[in-house]
């Protein structure tokens, strides 16, 4: 790949680091459900069940991809640092690797040609809409501007008469059982893109939360 800049080895860390996140997360899923079928099976419904099997064969999957990225003599470009554009490549990644449960929109207005990594900025975009859906919501509209990119759902939104937004972004603190990273975790991936990690409802009159990366360089 012609933008594909090596400037430093393979973050082995990173990858292990996400293979724990998402096994511990799938099997949290599934506890849960199992834990509401034997207290009232009447109360898991079959569409239930099916979503809950969705987002284990998706996580499978991205397991899969990041045991193959260490395992193997020539490392998946993925796990590499690139320049390129990254609403291009947001847009590339929800291609390939859509949730049948929640649509998503994106608006692409702009172009932002930056240096990242592409499996943090999958784990970033996993956490936020595996979030939305655990919130309730169906859609999700991701708005690419030139200096910020927001991510709008039509979920329950963020309760913040029980928690702050600052305590919403503190290491340990998730917002359901979803799997992947926690929202802090998404901060630190924002910083590294010379980004503020925002969260917030969307204030249009409707329901849902409302996730913003503001670029610094205005």
């Amino acid at each position: 790949m012609k933008d594909q800049i090596k400037t430093g080895e393979p973050n082995t860390g990173t990858i292990i680091h996400a293979l724990k996140q998402i096994s511990h997360g799938i099997q949290s899923n599934i506890q849960a459900e199992l834990k509401i079928y034997y207290k009232n099976p009447d109360k898991v419904a079959i569409q239930d069940l099916i979503t809950e099997f969705e987002y284990t064969l998706f996580h499978l999957s991205e397991m899969k991809e990041l045991i193959n990225a260490i395992t193997s003599n020539n490392w998946d470009a993925k796990t590499f640092t690139v320049n390129k554009d990254i609403y291009e490549f947001i847009e590339s990644y929800l291609n390939n690797a859509p949730l049948h449960n929640l649509s998503v929109k994106l608006q692409n207005c702009s172009t932002r040609i930056c240096i990242f990594r592409p499996l943090e900025i999958q784990m970033l975009i996993n956490n936020i809409r595996h979030n939305a859906i655990k919130a309730g919501a169906t859609e999700l509209l991701i708005r690419c501007g030139e200096n910020k990119i927001s991510f709008i759902d039509n979920g329950h939104g963020f309760d913040f008469n029980k928690l702050s937004k600052n305590d919403y972004l503190k290491k340990g603190i998730s917002t359901s059982h979803s799997t992947g990273i926690g929202l802090d975790q998404c901060v630190q991936i924002a910083q590294k893109l010379k980004a503020n990690f925002s969260i917030d409802n969307r204030n249009d009159n409707s329901k849902g939360a409302a996730v913003t990366l503001s670029f610094q360089d205005k």
